[in-house]
């Protein structure tokens, strides 16, 4: 990156530059397909996230339902967890 000239913007490098740099990572990593990849596991992530929280209103113990504020509640929880678990792995 020698040839790439940076020059401090007021808050660090310019913004020009990130672009420039965020641009050529985004090619190589379309080139080598990794792109692709990433987005397919992330439609299968969320897929499988909006499948489970369908089906919340079925789950309950002894024949009962979850109540709405139950269902709310595990949704709030998945959804917080979800992010957590991809980074992770």
């Amino acid at each position: 990156m020698e040839g790439l000239m940076l020059r401090k913007g007021r808050l660090g490098f310019q913004p020009r530059a990130i672009w420039v740099i965020t641009r050529l990572t985004v090619r190589e990593t379309a080139r080598r397909k990794l792109l692709l990849a990433l987005l397919v596991l992330t439609v299968v992530i969320i897929a499988v996230t909006l499948y489970g929280i369908s089906r919340l209103s079925t789950i309950g113990g002894e024949g009962q339902r979850l109540t709405p504020l139950e269902i709310k509640t595990v949704t709030s929880q998945i959804l917080i967890l979800v992010p957590v678990r991809d980074a992770e792995t």
